[in-house]
Parts: structure tokens; C-alpha cells; sequence
């Protein structure tokens, strides 16, 4: 899953990049070093998982069923868990339910490459040069991912100026005895 449209993950993001020129952990970036995604349904992992135990009782039966989990596994295979649960069961969709814990998991991934990232920023600053060049590499990234939103957005405009132009326009028959 990425980053959709109408996420709250992109209005952050949005906001984040405005006029941000310094090094930064941006989500476009992070959603690039996914390996894999996973999803859960709390409720169902612990039937199958754990039938030794006995019968669930309702109430615990009912706050598993609406608890969503998203498990983010990265290229350098650390793993971040989200999760998501509305405040009443009546609630609960399972595909809103994968957006939030997905949401949820990358802010966490987030902070935590946020952490990283300053580590860094302090190495560079002490004069080690490969944290210098590294920070330099990840200017480059961000600046690229920049323009390549920019031009994702430049052609799906221009795929809908066609087809609203021609849709427009009315075939008319073509007038005689002119070239």
C-alpha cells in the first residue's frame, strides 16, 4: 500500500515538504525502502494461533474482531507493526481499518528513521565525511522525489485535458465543396 491520494499520510507530507530544503525523512522516501506489507485481523490470528486456550469470551471476541493490523517489513529487514481499532465495533471496516494501521506504521517508521537521520546530521556536523556525503546523497533523493511528483502530476493533467477537449466538442459534418 502506498501513500493514497486523499491520505492523511499525503497532506502531512505536503506540509512537511513546503519549503523544507534540509535533510529530512520523507514519506515518498520511506515507502521506498518497503519490502513487504502484511494485514491482519486480530481476531482471526488468535483463534488460529492460540485454540489451546480455550473459547474467547464475547467481549474480548468483539475488540479482536475490529482491531486491524499492518505489518511493514523493510529492505533492511526491520519491521514496524501499526494498528487501528474504532471506539465502537458498529464501526469497523476492515480496508479503512488496513489505510489507518498502514498510516499508523509509517509515522512510527517515521520517527524512528527521524532518529537516524539526526544521528547523522551530528556525525556530519563532527566532521565525519561519509555521514557529509551520505546527508548529500539523501538532499539528492528528496529533491528528486520532489520532481518526480511534480511530473506524475504534470501528465495525469495532461491525460485529462485530451479526453475533456474531445468531449467537448461536437462532430460536425464536414462542409461541402470546401478544401
Amino acid at each position: 500500500m502506498s501513500m493514497q491520494e486523499n491520505s492523511s499520510l499525503r497532506t502531512g507530507e505536503s506540509l512537511a515538504a513546503e519549503g523544507a530544503d534540509a535533510p529530512r525523512v520523507s514519506i515518498p522516501w520511506l515507502e521506498e525502502q518497503i519490502d513487504a506489507v502484511h494485514y491482519l485481523n486480530a481476531e482471526t490470528v488468535c483463534r488460529r494461533e492460540s485454540p489451546a486456550r480455550g473459547e474467547m469470551n464475547e467481549n474480548v471476541r468483539r475488540a479482536l474482531s475490529c482491531l486491524t493490523l499492518c505489518i511493514i517489513t523493510f529492505k533492511n529487514g526491520f519491521t514496524q507493526v501499526g494498528q487501528s481499532a474504532p471506539a465502537s465495533p458498529e464501526n469497523f471496516d476492515f480496508d479503512r481499518g488496513k489505510q489507518f494501521a498502514f498510516e499508523n506504521a509509517m509515522r512510527q517508521a517515521q520517527e524512528r528513521a527521524g532518529w537516524g537521520l539526526r544521528d547523522k546530521l551530528m556525525a556530519a556536523a563532527a566532521g565525519d565525511r561519509s555521514a557529509e556525503l551520505e546527508l548529500e546523497a539523501n538532499r539528492w533523493r528528496n529533491t528528486a522525489s520532489k520532481l518526480q511528483e511534480k511530473l506524475t502530476a504534470m501528465r495525469k493533467q495532461q491525460r485529462a485535458q485530451p479526453a475533456a477537449a474531445t468531449a467537448g466538442r461536437k462532430a460536425s459534418p464536414s462542409p461541402k465543396g470546401r478544401r
